[in-house]
């Protein structure tokens, strides 16, 4: 049932990320912790008529006439009758400030449909681009995109088991089912504020897409080794890597962003791991001394984020081309100079959360053919059609020596 409070943070929460380029996850974060932790249902409501209402942005606001405006008060309240009344569940006892004409907003929205960047709200770029890329395969990939997605829990394996927190959540009513293809994740399958339960707090779980988890499997780390995860960012792989480690050996957790590096120890705190160092890139002598040094270096490499739109949608209307084009000289920069991090014999790892080809296989070819001396063992893309998770592409190559 809608209320005021409902009402007021679902458009003030939109708002922030549509109006003033605020990140989706941080928003909603910040204002569901003033919700009393009783009031699950108001906070479900708020989270995912937030999500659902960057998920089809553009298709709403062109429908209600004001795509590439600011809409005012009461064109704010009938984009969010037009978003219930289509994609969740629309109270038509509550005192809206005025009813839309139905009708109207049906034969626009009918139109629109038509139109496959807006039926999927995504910039003409990009379904120009995908489309360029994928052919046919271009609307399941957006239509798998556009789906509400699992939170998925990565099982601390160091302090527990898959099975004991499967039986947590079954007690406390939150349905969830395990992964078949990664034995550490676990699907939850309604909304959950994750970061209340005490298995949380206790540092037994962390919150990670399988197919990422899925990167962090395909790097096939051992206890004892020397691992060093490149963009390592607040850690979720980097924690993920340190388990499989069995807190054995070494991971250095390098990152540009100092602030980014201390989430990432908080976290590994909670966890009880104890193998993670982490140091700044804030020159490229931090590179240069660990020549030669690891067993094995993930590039989890900056992207366009594509692969995860159906989790952070707002992403999607904040990428320009131009945008990809630096992206992807980036990705190539780090290749050639992290790949010298890497010890004769030792393994380098490049992935993405992408699904264009331009900063997968491309890149991987266009690496291969540098001057390199590395040869390519593995490769792997999830397809976010496929299944349940995220869209990533992995490569695995070896050093001679």
């Amino acid at each position: 049932m809608l209320t005021d409070q409902i009402y007021q943070d679902v458009l003030d929460g939109w708002m922030a990320v549509y109006r003033d380029g605020y990140l989706a996850d941080k928003v909603l974060q910040r204002m569901l912790k003033d919700y009393p932790r009783t009031a699950r249902m108001a906070r479900e409501i708020v989270a995912q008529s937030v999500y659902g209402i960057l998920r089809h942005q553009r298709l709403l606001l062109a429908t209600i006439g004001v795509e590439g405006e600011i809409p005012d008060d009461k064109e704010q309240d009938t984009l969010l009758q037009a978003y219930l009344k289509w994609y969740g569940d629309y109270d038509q006892r509550y005192h809206w400030r005025s009813r839309p004409d139905w009708h109207f907003l049906e034969q626009e929205r009918k139109k629109l449909l038509e139109i496959r960047a807006y039926r999927f709200s995504i910039p003409d770029w990009v379904d120009a681009y995908g489309y360029r890329n994928w052919g046919d395969a271009w609307e399941s990939i957006l239509a798998s995109l556009q789906q509400i997605p699992h939170q998925v829990l990565r099982i601390n394996t160091l302090t527990t088991t898959r099975e004991t927190i499967f039986q947590q959540l079954k007690k406390l009513e939150i349905p969830a089912h395990r992964d078949a293809q990664v034995e550490t994740a676990l699907h939850v399958r309604q909304w959950t504020p994750l970061w209340d339960l005490p298995a949380f707090k206790q540092g037994n779980f962390e919150v990670q897409d399988a197919g990422s988890q899925q990167v962090g499997a395909f790097c096939h780390v051992q206890p004892g080794m020397r691992v060093i995860d490149a963009c390592a960012g607040s850690g979720g792989k980097t924690l993920q890597l340190a388990a499989a480690m069995n807190n054995k050996g070494k991971i250095l957790a390098l990152d540009t962003d100092g602030v980014k590096l201390e989430a990432l120890a908080k976290r590994a705190r909670r966890a009880g791991i104890h193998n993670i160092e982490t140091r700044v890139i804030d020159s490229t002598k931090v590179i240069k001394k660990l020549r030669d040094w690891a067993d094995i270096v993930l590039v989890d490499a900056p992207c366009s984020g594509s692969g995860v739109w159906r989790r952070n949608p707002d992403a999607k209307y904040r990428i320009e081309e131009e945008d990809l084009d630096q992206l992807i000289q980036t990705q190539r920069e780090l290749l050639v100079s992290y790949q010298r991090m890497v010890k004769p014999g030792g393994i380098l790892v490049y992935a993405t959360c992408s699904i264009f080809p331009a900063e997968n296989e491309e890149q991987m070819d266009w690496f291969e053919n540098q001057s390199i001396q590395l040869s390519r063992i593995d490769q792997q893309f999830v397809s976010p059609a496929s299944g349940d998770r995220d869209g990533f592409f992995m490569v695995k190559w070896k050093k001679e020596g």
